[in-house]
């Protein structure tokens, strides 16, 4: 595990053991001033379903890290650790024979994927799903063996959760929230207001 990682993980931990509603004071903590049960949220979520054994578990690991460099990248999420901490990514391996497309399986053929992201409304812009779509679509496919002939086939779906309708940890979270703790650059100017 990294140092980064580490340090990530012990931020959670140790601030896991405050109390709810308590606001954070620690130093390390200075970016972000929410109560400490809105703090620790997690968006965008990134669902990845893959039908199983399409990847490896260093491929699995390769994508997860890929698809959130390209979330954070995309969404523009600020550079702490803490920041980009609340980018989770999840593979759903779905089980053989379960996966099939037209009614037939396609897997000698073909690696279906659906990628579901879930990030607030007013995040986005029309530009940024464009890209942000194609490049999940390279993401997943650079995490395909290279001697994998296969192809990758995507159903990418941004679902942008409207305002009051994403809650975290028991609390509802609003546009400016999620602006004040992900730092996301393009949308500073709207946190201030």
């Amino acid at each position: 595990m990294s140092y980064q990682n580490r340090e990530i993980i012990h931020w959670l931990i140790m601030h896991e053991r405050c109390r709810i509603g308590r606001w954070l004071q620690c130093s390390r903590a200075g970016l972000i001033t929410l109560p400490f049960h809105r703090a620790l949220t997690c968006m965008p979520n990134i669902l990845i379903k893959v039908p199983q054994g399409s990847f490896t578990s260093e491929q699995r690991a390769l994508l997860c890290e890929e698809i959130t460099k390209v979330a954070i990248e995309v969404e523009q999420i600020g550079d702490d650790p803490r920041q980009r901490g609340m980018c989770w990514t999840l593979i759903d391996e779905v089980t053989p024979g379960s996966w099939t497309c037209g009614a037939v399986d396609i897997s000698a053929q073909a690696i279906p994927c659906i990628v579901q992201v879930k990030v607030p409304g007013g995040v986005l812009n029309e530009a940024m799903r464009g890209d942000y779509v194609q490049r999940l679509h390279q993401a997943v496919s650079r995490s395909r063996a290279a001697d994998d002939q296969r192809i990758i086939m995507t159903s990418i779906i941004l679902d942008e959760v409207k305002d009051d309708f994403w809650a975290a940890n028991g609390a509802i979270w609003h546009l400016a929230d999620f602006i004040q703790a992900a730092g996301y650059r393009h949308l500073q100017g709207q946190a201030e207001q």
